[in-house]
């Protein structure tokens, strides 16, 4: 049942049995229904998760009313508001299943006692936090110096497994065009595929 997230943070460190039931011990499961709000933007953020099967999109609504997708995430990722997770503070995203999703939940509570248990899992944490400021930062500069199609391109490398799970405008949200352009740059892409 936990040979997935084990996997994951076997890539950071080595647990042996007693610490792996302790670390498994914490974890809360939930199998999530499609479009269900895991956390609401102004609630202050609980958790990190870790997906074992699934889509979640966060996103953050602008000043116009319109939903602004930020990023993705799919099976064997973890997902938070870390700024609100560890500074206790009010979230400034939303988080939404785009797909039923099986979730494994760590509240900060049991991330303190996780980590005083094992102390070599604070490593594991840490990556995370240095791996979503550096997707951020990416992110950040392609949004500035790169083309829609660019920005297209990246995304279906970053993304190959999403592109066909996912409705069209949360795709153009989260690259910051219109549905209709997205659909023309698709449709070069189709036409260069076929010249191929």
């Amino acid at each position: 049942m936990y040979s997935t997230i084990l996997n994951n943070i076997s890539k950071y460190v080595t647990l042996d049995a007693q610490e792996e039931l302790l670390f498994t011990g914490m974890l809360t499961f939930k199998s999530i229904p499609k479009k269900t709000i895991v956390l609401k933007a102004g609630d202050i953020c609980d958790f990190n998760a870790y997906i074992q099967k699934g889509c979640i999109r966060i996103f953050y609504i602008d000043d116009n009313g319109y939903e602004v997708t930020l990023s993705f995430a799919t099976q064997d990722c973890w997902v938070s508001d870390v700024s609100s997770f560890y500074e206790r503070i009010p979230s400034l995203f939303s988080i939404e299943t785009l797909e039923e999703t099986d979730i494994y939940f760590l509240s900060s509570h049991a991330k303190e006692e996780i980590c005083k248990s094992i102390p070599k899992l604070e490593g594991v944490f840490y990556n995370q936090i240095i791996q979503n400021l550096s997707s951020i930062q990416k992110r950040l500069v392609k949004i500035f110096t790169t083309t829609a199609t660019e920005r297209y391109e990246e995304f279906i490398s970053v993304y190959p497994s999403i592109l066909r799970r996912i409705p069209l405008y949360y795709i153009a949200s989260y690259l910051g065009i219109t549905q209709a352009f997205l659909s023309k740059i698709r449709k070069n892409f189709t036409r260069k595929g076929s010249m191929k």
